[in-house]
């Protein structure tokens, strides 16, 4: 009897150390989970040619590659808004609203900003990064590139990518 007790001891140890060590090896929190949602565009350049379509379709380009570049870093997470299918921007939508889509996609924290055309060279624009339980700014970034193409709208999300995670505040990162 007494070797069957020690025998049921030590496997109940060593469950309890096994379990012990799976609870210490995973992360103390998941990395954060940011929505990106589509940026608004402003053309304030002048320029006589409508251009409305080509900018419609490089801002939606602009959020797929900073939703992707944001997902590749492996201190966070990104996923689109999903108020984004029913056409959500920051000029459109009531920051309650947006805050609730964010809660629905289970989302720590809202990338928005805005895009406005300078000139036939110069854009700029601001990028924020909200706190979904506050509603604060955690993120607050101003963005100026060269270039209305494809690619320097791409640079643009690039570069965004990797200000946004440089500039995360401390203790929000694993």
């Amino acid at each position: 009897m007494f070797l069957q007790e020690r025998a049921t001891a030590r496997r109940t140890g060593f469950a309890m150390a096994a379990s012990l060590y799976v609870f210490l090896a995973l992360p103390a929190s998941a990395e954060p989970l940011l929505a990106v949602m589509p940026f608004d565009y402003v053309d304030t350049s002048g320029e006589q040619e409508d251009q409305t379509q080509a900018h419609t379709e490089r801002m939606e380009l602009f959020r797929q590659v900073l939703q992707n570049d944001l997902a590749k870093i492996p201190e966070l997470s990104a996923v689109e808004l999903p108020c984004t299918s029913s056409g959500c921007t920051p000029a459109n939508s009531r920051p309650i609203d947006l805050l609730d889509s964010a809660r629905e996609a289970g989302a720590d924290y809202i990338v928005l900003g805005t895009i406005q055309k300078m000139s036939t060279l110069i854009s700029s624009g601001w990028v924020n990064v909200i706190d979904v339980p506050t509603g604060e700014v955690a993120v607050a970034r101003k963005l100026s590139f060269r270039g209305d193409t494809d690619e320097a709208f791409a640079r643009a999300a690039n570069f965004a990518a990797k200000d946004i995670a440089r500039n995360m505040p401390a203790g929000k990162l694993p």
